[in-house]
């Protein structure tokens, strides 16, 4: 495992890989909240009802919160997000030890305790390694002193300390499994966006665009019709002044589209040939690095490929920032189950995350993708020189 992968969260490494983790809470909420009933029923008679019915609504709070902070679309997930459920399972497990006071729930049965450890879990998707590792200490403490503050287990066979161990050792375990599994995979996600940025494809692509654009674009168009002139001259030899007037025609359709051919942009010969709308009033496209161009290109190409995308609905606008980078933001309509739409994008997503930066996803009706591409020096060189803005 990578060192750097133990400070990164998953979401952080691939965001649209982790596009499901809002089932995580969800499913991890039903075992715990599945199991805190069951056992509270059972318990009834034997239990002091009001604490475990507070504790019960505490974990009952804490797995939805989670689901809305660690929702996909939101960015900016921080520590103080975090503290929020692991408090209200703490208060959780706190009451749920007082309401068996008495000693009548053996410590192997309890469950808030799992329910502590399932908290953990349904914050593995935006938490680094190194944190969830810290929150399994911290929620392995409480349920140690809760068990040892009021915990008197009368059909408990074990010492005080033994206790506090069997009760601690549930959230120690679940917290040490999702921070392995969060430094695992954020591990494998920064070795295969390493080696996407080492790849040296992207270039051909680009080069094979612009040699598409050359074949079926205006300029091949205007140079058949000069060639054809030509060799009508050549094999006539002579020139009348039909045909002078035909050559001035040609020179002012020459001059026309090499102008227009100047001023536009890979992006405009991209919408010249599809249905997309390109916002790109100062030129910004072209000053894209290969990999920047193929990235954008790739995503463009695949979604008008897509017979789901509804016609009209894809769009890309590019403005630029203060430090001269690029703000990319691209909106389509995709008449597609979400699941199949991340399909579509993924094999783009981590090579973009090699080029640009401040990714972010919204999914809805319309499915949208913003991120930024850092400016190169030789942009900022253009921009001083030939492109002011």
């Amino acid at each position: 495992m990578r060192g750097d992968a133990l400070l990164i969260s998953p979401h952080d490494a691939d965001p649209l890989s982790w596009f499901s983790s809002r089932y995580l809470p969800i499913a991890f909420g039903g075992v715990a909240l599945s199991l805190g009933a069951v056992t509270i029923i059972a318990s009834w008679p034997h239990s002091k009802p009001v604490p475990q019915l507070i504790a019960f609504l505490c974990f009952a709070v804490a797995f939805p919160l989670i689901g809305r902070l660690t929702a996909p679309h939101r960015t900016g997930f921080r520590l103080r997000h975090a503290i929020v459920p692991l408090l209200l399972s703490w208060v959780g497990v706190g009451l749920s030890a007082i309401g068996y006071a008495r000693g009548t729930m053996p410590v192997e049965h309890w469950w808030a305790p799992i329910a502590a450890a399932c908290v953990l879990m349904a914050l593995i998707t935006r938490s680094s390694a190194l944190k969830l590792s810290c929150y399994a200490l911290a929620s392995t403490v409480v349920c140690a002193l809760a068990t040892g503050l009021v915990w008197h287990g009368e059909l408990d066979p074990w010492p005080p300390l033994s206790i506090a161990l069997i009760a601690g050792i549930t959230p120690l375990m679940g917290g040490i499994a999702a921070a392995v599994y969060s430094g695992y995979m954020v591990s494998h996600t920064l070795v295969a966006r390493d080696a996407a940025a080492s790849g040296h494809g992207t270039r051909s692509g680009v080069q094979e665009h612009a040699s598409a654009v050359l074949r079926n674009g205006r300029i091949s168009a205007v140079a058949e019709t000069v060639s054809t002139f030509l060799v009508r001259i050549a094999r006539r030899g002579e020139v009348g002044d039909d045909d002078r007037a035909e050559a001035a025609a040609l020179a002012d359709r020459v001059r026309s589209v090499l102008v227009a051919r100047v001023q536009s942009t890979w992006l405009d010969d991209l919408a010249a040939e599809h249905e997309l709308t390109v916002l790109d009033p100062n030129g910004r496209a072209e000053r894209m690095t290969a990999p920047q161009r193929a990235v954008v290109r790739g995503i463009l190409s695949t979604v008008l490929g897509s017979p789901m995308l509804e016609p009209g609905t894809l769009r890309i606008s590019l403005r630029g920032q203060p430090d001269d980078a690029t703000a990319v933001d691209v909106r389509m309509k995709l008449t597609m189950p979400e699941a199949r739409r991340v399909r579509l994008l993924a094999p783009y997503y981590l090579t973009l995350q090699t080029v640009a930066r401040d990714l972010h996803w919204e999914a809805g009706e319309q499915l949208r993708v913003r991120f930024q591409l850092p400016a190169t020096p030789r942009q900022s060189l253009l921009q001083q020189t030939y492109l002011p803005e």
